[in-house]
This record gives C-alpha cells, sequence and structure tokens, in this order.
C-alpha cells in the first residue's frame, strides 16, 4: 500500500481542494459528475495539524503526474507537476503503492504569491525516510 501525509507547518489552516495523481482524483472540492467516485469532497488541515490518505492505483515507480490545489485564507494555490518535474530523490520518492510520501506546507513567500512544499520519501512500511533537499511552490492561482 501506498500512503500520502500532508503535514501543515505554514501558520494557517490550509484546504486542500483538489488532488489528483496520475490519473486518480482523491480529492475535489466541488463534486462533480465528471468525477463520481471522489469520495473526499474538501479537507482542512490547521497548523501544526497532518492528514493521511492512501494512494495506491499505481506502482510508485508508475508515476507520471501530481496536481494540488490548496486554499488559505480565501486564496487559491496550486502546482502541476509531471514526472521530469518533481521532487529530486531516489526509489520510493513518487507516491504511489510501495511508497510513503510525507508533504509539508512549510509556509509562505513574503508577499504570499507562493506556498513552499517540502517532501521526505520512503519505502512503505519503513520509519526511515529520506529528505529531499528540493521544494516545490504552489502559486497563487484566480479563484476556485
Amino acid at each position: 500500500m501506498g500512503s500520502l501525509s500532508f503535514t501543515n507547518a505554514g501558520g494557517s489552516a490550509v484546504s486542500i481542494t483538489y488532488l489528483k495523481i496520475n490519473d486518480t482524483v482523491l480529492i475535489k472540492k466541488n463534486n462533480s459528475p465528471d468525477y463520481p467516485d471522489v469520495k473526499i469532497k474538501n479537507i482542512s488541515i490547521s497548523d501544526k495539524n497532518s492528514l493521511v490518505i492512501n494512494y495506491d492505483q499505481k506502482n510508485w515507480k508508475d508515476f507520471e503526474r501530481f496536481w494540488l490545489s490548496i486554499e488559505v485564507d480565501g486564496i487559491s494555490y496550486a502546482v502541476d507537476l509531471n514526472r521530469d518535474h518533481y521532487f529530486f530523490g531516489g526509489d520510493y520518492r513518487y507516491p504511489g503503492e510501495g511508497s510513503a510520501i510525507v508533504y509539508f506546507f512549510s509556509g509562505f513567500n513574503e508577499n504570499k504569491s507562493m506556498v513552499q512544499l517540502n517532501q521526505v520519501y520512503g519505502k512503505a512500511g519503513d520509519n526511515n525516510l529520506t529528505y529531499c533537499s528540493d521544494f516545490k511552490y504552489l502559486n497563487q492561482t484566480t479563484a476556485t
């Protein structure tokens, strides 16, 4: 099984409004007939808290793409990472069956136009996680 953990260390509550990995929509704010199987509609993570969900529709080796949208204090932010632009690292760094991924919302830039996202990863079931020296930004978008 694969797991994803989102930890908020940014100071303000973070609502995950959209999460899609490969072809699977895991979270969608507004339920749509286009995504009838989506069970999670919106997740709010208060400061210094975490959310853990499972994702094992594909093996971590078959990772293709990661889309994430969030809202903080009514402002929307998003990132779209394909395999070539995903976090640096070794085996198990991609979400999927066999991996354990922890994402950290670690704060804002000075004008609050971006949210920094960090990652640690490892083999599912192993307590030894590897930090990634790479980080990504969710950029401010128009309202969702």
